[in-house]
């Protein structure tokens, strides 16, 4: 058999997971184990797998792991337990997840690495769990093998979900093993805005019903019933959060106001220990009390999302605003059809509010959620409400482009040797304020100050930013905002006695959004947004706009719009540039794969008309009858 991609670095020879599910009367619990053995091919791919990650889950301990090195003279490296180390990795919007890692000492093009682990979760089955059947590498042979739990009710089964893939045939093995094989797998490779990795990658899901799996009317009204029994301790108003609730509602004009107040309230005074700005450390998580009712969260001005989301639920319930708990899906993560029946996909408790005339969905969890919305993950999705089984699904709306705006101004002064020099403004609203601040609200002012630097250089070569200074208000209705000078030798490139100037800053120098040819999977943005650039650059003296042609608005259906303008000052020596984008109109975010061409030809029309030049000449030159065309580079 040959290799499954000749052009692959590395590739897994064999991949073997197992799942087994097993207990007795006292507990019970869920083993997975597996087997990988891997082949480097070439000096890039020895660099690359000199040190090997296996991705875990907090819910699961490590049992038991053996790894090796078997190089080309047949010689073999033993890797012990002690050699593996434990980290946290941080994910997207404030995630984390676990990993496990170890070096392989003296790796060799064409030694195999062969490496095993098991993973147990205590106390759990093989209930609504997921695994991704796609390594980054190629596999040319994984093995499945399943174990369900020996129910003595024959009629408790475990069922196999298949996700972007045909189903293997799957083969009754002694000891009451299942087992599979699958063949010449490709390596996942991973496209810039793309759809969540288990949109697109082969999965297979494993869990148990009472019976066989079947449709039936009752089912999410039953998973409501169910988690609204397990929560309704945490959410039950009592004294005090009822005097907390009056009070800070007192007055309100209507629902929608005690709502808004009583959100500002939790998402302001309530500190989320989860948050990575919390300042709170493992430890201290691990020392803390446990808040078992609203009180607990409220008497300490501290607690997990949840906690925080069970406290605002009660504060509602007490100012007599009806509220429940809702459980929405995170489209960052996999999107979401109830239609599928697939409640794990459910993740991130909100709140639903009934302000009298529809249902708001909120959660005051997060730390820069605007006001009056949702973390974008949590926009546009359905949310079960854990009410009486009367209200069901909501649909989160989406936020307008506007609601997400990056709003720049630039006053800049241009020499005659082409040097570019001022002052910058920047601010961010929305879902772009909130990403900025959870960028930096770790780092350090100078580390802030040293990743803004960094960025403008890395685009403008030779710019020297100083002045520097960046307001990370952690109210989320203030925008992130920073303020800099900058000064960028050779900015305008002279040509003879003329000067050949792009006037959209702060679009200089950057990449092209989609690069490649070719695309496997479709294009999908995180949220609508905006962008506001102003521009105004005082030019050398005597000189002038040679020749300029009107730029014409470009668009991509109705989904996104790009226009610019560009005008001098009556009396001379200014230019002023404008430049408005908006992308994703009506909500729409996703585009097939089928329509990738068009995308990215698309972008390339913006990018080609942010890249636009002036030519400019002295105004003796300038009226001599000389012009250039604007709007290309020489």
């Amino acid at each position: 058999m040959g290799w499954v991609d000749p052009r692959s670095d590395a590739e897994i020879v064999n991949w073997e997971v197992r799942f087994e599910d097993s207990g007795d009367r006292v507990s019970i619990h869920s083993d997975v184990s597996q087997y990988i053995q891997l082949k480097v091919f070439t000096g890039r791919g020895r660099t690359d797998y000199a040190q090997i990650t296996i991705p875990s889950s907090a819910d699961y301990k490590l049992m038991s792991f053996a790894a090796r090195a078997v190089h080309p003279n047949g010689s073999i490296v033993t890797i012990d337990r002690s050699k593996i180390f434990e980290r946290t990795v941080a994910k997207r919007h404030g995630k984390k997840t676990r990993e496990w890692s170890f070096a392989v000492p003296n790796l060799e093009i064409g030694s195999i690495v062969e490496y095993r682990w098991t993973e147990r979760h205590y106390e759990h089955l093989a209930h609504y769990v997921s695994l991704q059947l796609q390594q980054l590498l190629p596999v040319r042979t994984t093995e499945l093998w399943i174990k369900p739990y020996p129910y003595e009710d024959p009629r408790i089964q475990m069922h196999v979900r298949y996700f972007h893939m045909s189903p293997p045939a799957f083969a009754a093995e002694s000891g009451g093993w299942r087992h599979a094989t699958l063949s010449s797998t490709p390596g996942f490779r991973e496209e810039p805005d793309m759809p969540p990795e288990s949109d697109v990658r082969p999965s297979i899901l494993l869990f148990y019903t009472l019976g066989p799996e079947e449709e039936t009317q009752d089912f999410w009204h039953d998973i409501a019933a169910e988690w609204r029994s397990a929560y309704s301790l945490e959410t039950k108003p009592d004294k005090e959060t009822g005097q907390t609730a009056m009070r800070i509602a007192a007055g309100a004009a209507n629902a929608d106001e005690a709502i808004d107040r009583l959100y500002a309230f939790c998402q302001k005074e309530i500190l989320n220990v989860l948050d990575d700005a919390s300042g709170v450390t493992d430890a201290d998580r691990e020392r803390a009390p446990e808040n078992k009712r609203p009180a607990d969260t409220l008497k300490r001005r501290r607690g997990a999302g949840d906690d925080i989301d069970e406290l605002f639920c009660a504060l509602l319930t007490a100012a007599g605003v009806k509220a429940h708990l809702a459980i929405a899906p995170d489209r960052s993560e996999a999107s979401f059809d109830p239609k599928e029946r697939l409640p794990y996909r459910l993740t991130q408790i909100c709140v639903a509010a009934w302000n009298g005339t529809r249902w708001r969905i909120l959660d005051p969890a997060i730390r820069y959620a605007p006001a009056d919305g949702l973390p974008w993950w949590e926009e546009d999705v359905s949310a079960l409400v854990l009410d009486d089984g009367k209200v069901g699904f909501v649909h989160t709306p989406i936020a307008d482009p506007s609601a997400s705006t990056d709003r720049r101004t630039a006053t800049l002064r241009l020499a005659e040797d082409g040097t570019l020099e001022g002052d910058v403004v920047c601010s961010s609203t929305g879902h772009r304020g909130a990403n900025e601040k959870e960028s930096n609200d770790q780092l350090s002012p100078d580390e802030r100050e040293r990743s803004l630097r960094e960025s403008l250089q890395k685009r403008m070569h030779g710019a020297e930013v100083t002045q520097v200074s960046i307001e990370l208000d952690p109210d989320a209705a203030k925008p992130y905002v920073a303020r800099y000078h900058i000064r960028v030798p050779g900015y305008a490139q002279a040509v003879g006695r003329r000067l050949i100037l792009e006037p959209s800053f702060f679009t200089h120098g950057h990449p092209p959004v989609f690069s490649s040819s070719e695309r496997r999977y479709p294009v999908q943005f995180d949220y609508p947004w905006s962008e506001e650039d102003s521009v105004v650059i005082a030019l050398p003296a005597g000189y002038a706009v040679e020749a300029q042609e009107a730029p014409k608005p470009l668009s991509i259906r109705s989904v996104a719009f790009h226009t610019t303008s560009i005008s001098a000052a009556p009396e001379g020596g200014l230019i002023m540039y404008r430049r408005s984008f908006r992308f994703g109109e009506n909500g729409t975010l996703s585009f097939p794969q089928s329509e990738y061409a068009a995308i990215r030809h698309a972008f390339d029309d913006f990018t080609q008309q942010d890249a636009a030049t002036l030519t400019l000449a002295r105004a003796s030159e300038n009226s001599s009858g000389g012009s250039a065309a604007s709007g290309t580079k020489p």
